[in-house]
């Protein structure tokens, strides 16, 4: 096992990989991680690491802040850092040591200042917290006079003088509005500008609210704002600048807070489109999702959930058969493998059902030979019987005679037929020779004695008859026996030609008896075998043996000896070399049928490994005799087979088997064998294939499993092997997974903004599969489409209460309504994107994560700039022409605000609207506020942010 240390801007992650060096699988775990590390690391040092991107500091609270509305709408008012540091000094007592600044130039208290405002803490507390709260409201306090003041002269003096009075009324009264907003500073004490400073920008103000007709004061405000922030852009992170010129690409425009904004003006954005329910930017992003979202679908095609079941029920059906009969077939072309080495080195390729019968056989003929040659051995002793000397009654045969006749009385009642009844008969023929007999008397006794024995040499009864008869007579024939009996009966010169005949008769039956004896003795040794008693039975008596397992009999346990005999009395009978083939044939024979023990391929289930060595070994050194030369290589194939293993192959089997000899051929099919092992291990060890095979799921529940988070992109990947042929079925899939997967989107996202980021996750956590299902180019599409919705659903926090309170009472926020529509009108005008964007991509590449934040920050002052230069004037055009309408219907109807109500914090519906026509937004003669509200959608969205049905019109 080793370690692999993967490099990401989260820090070092180290991975533990099977071997020294990864595989393939491994591969893509490692490159996963590299592409996407968050996944990877606590929520904790993902959020340091973005923090530390915004330049803020990991000591500082930033989410607390100091909720104290009189020291926020101060601190709002304060032009300069001089004006804030003196806010805090003079109005609030604070020392230097109490306040302090973040990285970026943030105020904050320090544990020992925020005691003075209740707030518990270890380390600096930021005054402005993260995200949007109630207070930030007051913040915006110092927009409130100069505006305020503005609007006022603006319409008075419309009034008084038309629109060059308004104008003048605008300057005067922005410039008056500036005057009270310092004015209000200096009996504060907190004024840290000199008089110059003061007039010059109570000259600046009126000059600006004269060219906006009181307006421009509200946005040049926002704009110093946004110019003076130089770290502008810098919090954005690589990915997201890519995700930001995607979203161009798609016509979509994300929101100012998005793309790096000044908090300030992003809160302005988010609160105008609350408040007033619309934007341009709002309604051509609902354009370009739906269009993309529709294009989707339309490229997926139309839902066919039984489809869907079918084809996804077929595929586990066919790919659990596939990979079966796969792994079958790799086992058996294996096991064929090894047969054929076996095949090599002589094995019987079927059943040699010969080789018991025709061993018996050449026993038999072997064993006839044999007793042929007995009967020519005996031919010359066939002179003394023809001869009268033959039939002289010259030998003293009284005792052996009547010890015959003793025990044939035994067998008296034998029944004939029976071998009590032969071995009686056979006792009756030796105890005729009565006191004395002749040589021919005797040779014929015997010759019955030894051929009723040899044809009943299954009878214990019989053989201990000739056991005990046969050596006497035999002793009756000795030489020594003759010589004293024929000097006795055949004395002098006249007998010399019998005596020379008798001698010559008994020395060619004591050659012919030696012979015999020991050809006897040759098939005794194999008596363990085959048995010679059953053999002469077989032979004599023309009796039907069954051999069956007589090519086992000669294989025993350490003892060659056997075969070694068995060759020995075969070839002596049957001419040198005869067992030789036999021989051979049982030793092809023994490999067949013990090599079935462990391979079986009508059964390669029951395939066992160390089945064939077990039994080799347990020959011992009967093995060497019966294998001869070819020893070695039955050895060498039983070792390999003892390494083989076919239902739990791994490396290490390889690996064994390649030790002990395994030949290359062999190696490649034990790899096929394991890769298909555990192909249909993977396979059926999947939760979706089983729950597919298991026919338990009805045909939505099936077809279900696709969108489903348990079902990853490799399951697809796997099934899509087995229906890869049907053109039709992957289609299905398609359109399924497409109908899933963005669901009830297309509704939820209007009302709802966090389901922009939900669907963007899902989107590119899918991607996987999504390039399984659709290929590399569609699921670019989505997953950059993802991206892009991610990205929409960023936006300044909070906006809630102040679009709330602007619904509840919106006569007494004409003037908060009037700037926020011309601040959406300017900010979230295309003219602004297509500024920004123009400039912004070719500046950005090659260059750093600094320099591009610096790129973007420079670019949205631009961008700002230029929009406010080319667009400003019909916005604020417009939006004055309304108001003045709506204030002049007002002051003749003398209409009271409605009183405020109790609203839930809940975030107001946001409506997506059609383009403002200025045309139907003119003034009508005697219509009050209401009224032209009910009458103009347009005239609704900017007074009340599309609560039109909320009940105060």
């Amino acid at each position: 096992m080793g370690t692999v240390t993967v490099e990401t801007r989260f820090g070092d992650i180290d991975v533990k990989i099977a071997g020294d060096t990864p595989t393939f699988q491994e591969y893509l775990k490692l490159d996963d991680i590299k592409s996407n590390p968050q996944d990877y690391v606590s929520s904790d040092v993902v959020e340091s690491y973005r923090s530390s991107l915004r330049g803020e500091n990991e000591q500082f609270d930033y989410s607390t802040g100091v909720q104290d509305t009189k020291l926020r709408r101060m601190l709002g008012r304060a032009d300069t850092k001089e004006d804030e540091e003196r806010v805090l000094k003079e109005a609030f007592n604070l020392s230097e040591t109490e306040f302090t600044r973040d990285r970026r130039g943030r105020l904050a208290l320090t544990p020992e200042g925020a005691q003075k405002f209740g707030i518990e803490t270890e380390v600096p507390v930021l005054i402005d917290e993260k995200g949007f709260t109630r207070q930030d409201l007051s913040d915006l306090s110092g927009l409130g006079t100069t505006v305020a003041g503005g609007v006022t002269g603006a319409v008075a003096g419309t009034i008084v003088g038309g629109p060059i009075g308004g104008i003048i009324g605008a300057g005067l009264g922005g410039a008056g509005g500036k005057s009270v907003e310092e004015a209000t500073e200096a009996l504060q004490g907190v004024q840290a500008q000199e008089g110059s400073e003061v007039a010059k920008d109570i000259l600046v103000e009126g000059l600006i609210s004269a060219a906006g007709e009181g307006i421009f004061a509200g946005l040049a405000k926002a704009f110093r704002v946004a110019t003076g922030a130089a770290r502008t852009g810098k919090d954005l992170p690589e990915e997201q600048i890519k995700t930001i010129l995607d979203a161009r690409d798609e016509n979509i425009l994300p929101s100012l807070s998005a793309i790096g904004a000044p908090s300030l003006v992003g809160r302005q954005q988010a609160i105008g489109e609350k408040a007033l329910g619309t934007s341009a930017r709002l309604r051509k992003n609902h354009e370009a999702i739906m269009k993309k979202l529709s294009q989707f679908r339309n490229e997926a095609g139309e839902v066919d959930v039984q489809g869907v079941s079918d084809v996804l029920t077929s595929a586990a059906k066919a790919g659990d058969d596939s990979l079966s009969r796969n792994l079958s077939e790799s086992r058996n072309q294996l096991l064929t493998h090894m047969q054929s080495i076996a095949d090599n080195i002589g094995r019987a390729a079927d059943t040699d059902k010969a080789i018991n019968e025709d061993l018996f056989k050449i026993f038999q003929s072997s064993y006839r030979s044999f007793d042929d040659l007995v009967e020519t051995e005996f031919e010359t002793i066939g002179k003394a019987l023809k001869d009268s000397v033959g039939e002289e009654k010259i030998f003293n045969t009284g005792g052996i005679a009547s010890d015959a006749a003793k025990r044939a009385s035994r067998f008296t009642a034998a029944q004939t037929n029976t071998t009590p009844a032969k071995a009686r008969d056979v006792l009756n023929t030796i105890s005729n020779l009565g006191d004395n007999a002749s040589f021919s008397e005797l040779y014929f006794a015997r010759k019955s004695l030894r051929d009723t024995g040899m044809f009943n040499s299954t009878s214990d009864t019989v053989s201990e008859v000739v056991d005990e008869f046969l050596p006497r007579i035999d002793a009756l024939l000795s030489k020594k026996n003759l010589d004293t009996f024929i000097n006795r009966k055949m004395p002098g010169p006249e007998f010399a030609a019998q005596r020379k005949l008798l001698r010559g008769a008994v020395g060619d039956l004591n050659k012919a008896r030696d012979f015999y004896s020991k050809g006897n003795k040759m098939f005794e040794q194999v008596n363990g075998a085959i048995n010679k008693k059953t053999l002469i039975n077989s032979i004599k008596n023309d009796v039907d043996v069954n051999p069956k397992g007589l090519m086992n009999a000669f294989v025993q346990k350490n003892n060659p000896k056997l075969l070694q005999d068995a060759e020995k009395v075969v070839d002596k009978f049957k001419g040198e070399g005869s067992f030789a083939p036999l021989k051979a044939r049982i030793a092809n024979e023994w490999v067949r049928e013990n090599l079935s023990r462990s391979i079986n391929l009508n059964k390669p289930d029951s395939f066992s490994a160390s089945a064939f060595k077990t039994k080799l070994d347990n020959l011992g050194s009967t093995a060497d005799e019966l294998f001869g030369p070819s020893i070695g290589q039955v050895r060498d194939l039983a070792d390999q087979l003892n390494a083989l293993s076919i239902t739990n192959v791994s490396q290490s089997v390889i690996d064994d088997f390649a030790r002990v000899g395994g030949d290359d051929v062999g190696i490649s099919l034990l790899r096929s064998v394991k890769e298909a092992t555990e192909e249909q291990a993977r396979f059926n060890r999947n939760n979706i294939n089983k729950r597919l095979k298991s026919g338990d799921l009805t045909p939505t529940e099936a077809a279900d499993l696709v969108a489903s988070g348990s079902m990853r992109a490799e399951d697809i990947a796997v099934l899509r092997r087995f229906f890869a042929d049907e053109p039709e079925a992957m289609s299905k899939i398609q359109a399924h997974y497409m109908d899933n997967l963005i669901g009830d989107f297309e509704t939820t996202f209007l009302t709802d903004k966090t389901q922009f980021a939900k669907f963007g996750d899902r989107l590119i956590k899918s991607d996987a599969k999504l390039k399984e299902i659709y290929g590399e180019e569609m699921a670019a599409q989505m997953t950059k489409f993802g991206r892009v919705m991610k990205l929409l659903g960023q936006s300044a926090e909070g906006g809630d209460l102040v679009a709330a309170n602007i619904a509840a009472s919106p006569l007494e926020n004409l003037g908060t309504i009037l700037r926020l529509s011309i601040i959406g009108r300017v900010f979230s005008s295309q003219r602004f994107y297509d500024i920004f964007f123009k400039r912004y991509e070719p500046l950005v590449r090659g260059t750093d994560a600094r320099t591009r934040g610096q790129i973007v920050g420079e670019l949205l002052s631009d961008a700002f700039s230029s929009a406010i230069a080319q667009g400003t004037a019909q916005s604020i055009d417009q939006a004055v022409e309304e108001v003045k309408d709506q204030t002049s219907s007002l002051m003749k109807n003398n209409m009271k605000p409605p009183s405020k109500t109790r609203r839930s914090s809940a975030t107001p519906v946001p409506q997506v609207l059609p383009p403002v026509n200025t045309a139907q937004a003119q003034p009508v003669a005697n219509q009050n506020i209401r009224q032209r509200a009910k009458e103009n959608p347009a005239v609704a969205a900017t007074l009340l942010g599309g609560l039109g049905s909320a009940g105060l019109l």
